[in-house]
Formats: C-alpha cells, sequence, structure tokens
C-alpha cells in the first residue's frame, strides 16, 4: 500500500475510508473518531457529518472534533 503525502493526502485517506467501509468497521467509534479527525483537517464538513451520522456510539471526541474541525 502507497503511504499518504501532501500530495494526495485526501485521495490516500478517502481510499482508506472505502476499505474501513468494506470491511465493516464504518460503526466502530474508535475508527470513527478517526476518520471524523482525518475530515476535520481537511474542512470536509459533510464527510464528518456522514461518518458521524454512522457511529454505533457518537462519542465525545468525535462531537469535540466536529466542534473544534
Amino acid at each position: 500500500m502507497k503511504t499518504c503525502n501532501d500530495e494526495n493526502q485526501i485521495i490516500c485517506g478517502r481510499d482508506i475510508h472505502f476499505d474501513i467501509v468494506k470491511c465493516g468497521f464504518e460503526g466502530d467509534s474508535v475508527i470513527g473518531n478517526a476518520l471524523v479527525s482525518m475530515y476535520a483537517k481537511w474542512g470536509m464538513l459533510v464527510e464528518i457529518l456522514e461518518v458521524f451520522d454512522k457511529m454505533a456510539e457518537q462519542t465525545i471526541v468525535a462531537r469535540k472534533t466536529i466542534i473544534v474541525g
């Protein structure tokens, strides 16, 4: 697997997110927190909310990341 660099971080992040969904782990709160944080870093609010809505447990960490991000 290629590593993410400055030029393709968003594409790489979305590819990883796709793999997470494909494996059925999108609802996991730890993975969801990481995805919310990743999308917040890039200012991608729509993606943040999609991930947050699919989390089995919408944690305080995810909520704070959305507010700060």
